[in-house]
């Protein structure tokens, strides 16, 4: 046998090379969009200050940027019974139908109906809107956490995320990949999920006086690598089957599902934190009620993790039905 032909052999399939090309590049953008939002969630502190805030209305400026970022206006943080953002509300609600309506009768609308016909797609996008939800409050809670009541300066906030990104870049580029090649969209998502839940939990027993880095770094390595499983494999169940025309839009819509889900998750978890900080017994120091509060809030995105791990049970599909 020549020297040619045993390379031939060796060498690795066209078609997996690409597709381990196509992971990685999946892998560092969902990365990039981690370190934007924890780039803003760190400066939350700082905004405050300069603009003279109250605390319950921080979780306004991620809002604000996440329903930016996923092509939708916010609601003012007036209240949710605020008479212009009912008619906001009615609003947006007259305009969706409406253009629900246009799509419909379009010959080229610009989200095919057959993007979301198919169940497992529809549930890569409803698992991707949850983990949303609870990975944008995270963020938003660990930096109050670690900046008003740790005293954190901001660039040791910013390197305390790092076990965050790494674990991200392990379950996403490492990790997944493998356990995709072997097992099913549907059971690599739930296993990532459960393990973020498992983080969430570690996170609620910080405390006010303890060394936070003690459970910061091992709670955020394993959130880390259980997002990033999610993340390539939901991906890719968003986006399998679609025609190849309609690839780009599915990707989309992937990515908007999330921001859309940081939004609204983070506006519903930030009034649960509040909540739980508010309710804590006359006398108990400010420390430990916003400490309290803030691990309320994840413990209340761990829940929606776990609501996650149903949808994907339901929706996304067993190895044997993707083969078919």
């Amino acid at each position: 046998m020549s020297l040619h032909e045993e390379a031939n052999l060796t060498a690795p399939p066209p078609a997996r090379r690409k597709l381990g090309l196509a992971l990685l590049v999946i892998a560092a953008a969902q990365l990039m969009i981690v370190l934007d939002g924890t780039i803003v969630t760190v400066a939350l502190p700082s905004i405050q200050n300069a603009l003279r805030m109250a605390e319950s209305d921080l979780n306004w400026v991620l809002t604000s940027y996440a329903l930016a970022f996923g092509g939708l206006t916010v609601r003012p943080p007036t209240g949710w019974s605020d008479g212009l953002a009912l008619t906001f509300d009615a609003v947006a609600a007259v305009l969706l139908i409406i253009f629900v309506l246009i799509q419909r009768r379009g010959t080229t609308p610009m989200l095919p109906p057959t993007v979301l016909a198919d169940r497992g797609r529809l549930g890569a996008n409803l698992v991707m809107f949850l983990m949303g939800g609870g990975m944008l409050a995270t963020f938003y809670f660990l930096t109050l956490y670690m900046q008003v009541i740790k005293g954190y300066a901001p660039m040791l906030t910013g390197l305390a995320y790092l076990p965050f990104a790494i674990g991200i870049g392990i379950g996403a580029g490492a990790v997944g990949p493998p356990m995709l090649a072997r097992t099913s969209d549907r059971t690599v998502t739930m296993t990532g999920l459960l393990l973020a839940a498992v983080g969430m939990a570690w996170f609620s027993l910080l405390t006010p006086d303890q060394n936070a880095l003690t459970v910061l770094l091992p709670a955020q390595l394993a959130a880390g690598i259980g997002l990033g499983l999610v993340t390539v494999a939901v991906t890719i169940a968003g986006v399998r089957g679609v025609a190849d025309q309609d690839t780009g839009i599915a990707s989309g819509l992937i990515n908007t599902t999330q921001q859309i889900g940081g939004a609204l998750g983070l506006a519903v978890l930030a009034a649960i934190a509040t909540a739980a900080a508010q309710i804590q017994p006359t006398g108990t120091p400010a420390p430990d009620a916003l400490t309290q509060g803030y691990t309320t809030g994840i413990l209340a995105g761990g829940a929606l993790y776990l609501a996650a791990v149903l949808v994907a049970a339901l929706t996304l599909k067993r190895r044997t039905d993707q083969a078919a």
